[in-house]
């Protein structure tokens, strides 16, 4: 396990100086102060630590999810505040991949109509949409499961069908915030072996409090109170 970066590094994302707050007056908190860090394409970087400590708030920021009130995040160079909500939109479409943390499948669809749905809004040709699923489908082993609907599969299927869904456009990043939080130790470590194999084609970024996770990563960033700490 690293804790820097070697000058040959490729950066795909860096913040310098975050800082959230979230409410105001008496009530306000301040979800992340001060924090820089980088995402580096060939690695496994997992942001943990304790609850209520601002990890999810600096995946949702450094993604372009969420604003910053105070530094900046940049994006193959380019500063994320200088781009309005569309080109922010589009960015994410091309270059990111999500698996949030409550999954959002819908469950009117089948499992290849969920992963099918980020090629079907980039404008994908018919032929490359149903191509391109089947072939995710059968990378996170369910390849038989694609007209089942979500309800139908167990809690590991379903975050299957949600990384399935997060690299189907061939992300430069994956961003996974606690994919492991509700499985049990099998299921868990298959989805682990799958986001160790994203790093091949880029960075993957996981907030998670799993051990098992932290173990296996490349790097890792540990907030507390908002702040990194050693």
């Amino acid at each position: 396990m690293t804790s820097s970066l070697t000058a040959r590094t490729t950066v795909l994302a860096a913040a310098h100086g975050l800082g959230k707050d979230y409410g105001s007056g008496d009530a306000a908190v301040t979800a992340l102060s001060d924090v820089d860090c980088t995402v580096a394409a060939g690695e496994l970087l997992v942001i943990t630590g304790p609850s209520g400590g601002g990890k999810t708030t600096l995946l949702h920021c450094l993604s372009g999810i969420a604003a910053p009130d105070r530094g900046e995040v940049h994006i193959d160079g380019a500063d994320l505040a200088r781009l309005d909500d569309d080109a922010r939109a589009d960015l994410r479409r091309r270059r990111f991949g999500f698996c949030f943390q409550t999954l959002n499948l819908l469950p009117a669809l089948t499992v290849a109509e969920n992963v099918q749905l980020p090629l079907v809004l980039a404008g994908n040709p018919a032929d490359r949409i149903r191509q391109r699923s089947a072939e995710l489908l059968g990378t996170v082993g369910l390849a038989d499961r694609g007209d089942a609907f979500p309800a139908r599969l167990s809690g590991g299927e379903q975050v299957r069908v949600a990384l399935a869904r997060a690299l189907v456009n061939d992300p430069a990043v994956v961003w996974a915030d606690e994919p492991t939080g509700s499985l049990d130790s099998v299921a868990a470590a298959g989805v682990l072996d799958l986001l160790r194999g994203v790093v091949d084609r880029g960075g993957t970024v996981v907030v998670s409090h799993d051990p098992d996770v932290v173990a296996r990563a490349d790097r890792v960033l540990r907030l507390r109170d908002g702040r990194l700490v050693p």
